[in-house]
């Protein structure tokens, strides 16, 4: 069952996972663009899904969905 702090939760670990990688990289000089690019996007990704289920109308929400 989805909900808003599932959702919520799955951003946060992505997000911190990211930063993890870019953190540990050896080769974090020749490849950091790259790699911040990729984050950036993913993030951006997972925070548009959570603000379309925050502001979804409740009938149009997927029968898995509970607040």
């Amino acid at each position: 069952m989805t909900s808003l702090r599932c959702v919520i939760n799955a951003v946060l670990e992505e997000l911190f996972a990211g930063m993890e990688r870019i953190v540990t990289r050896g080769d974090i000089c020749e490849n950091l663009e790259a790699e911040l690019s990729q984050w950036d996007q993913h993030r951006n990704l997972l925070l548009d899904r959570l603000a379309t289920e925050m502001y979804a109308p409740i009938d149009a929400l997927p029968p898995h969905f509970s607040l």
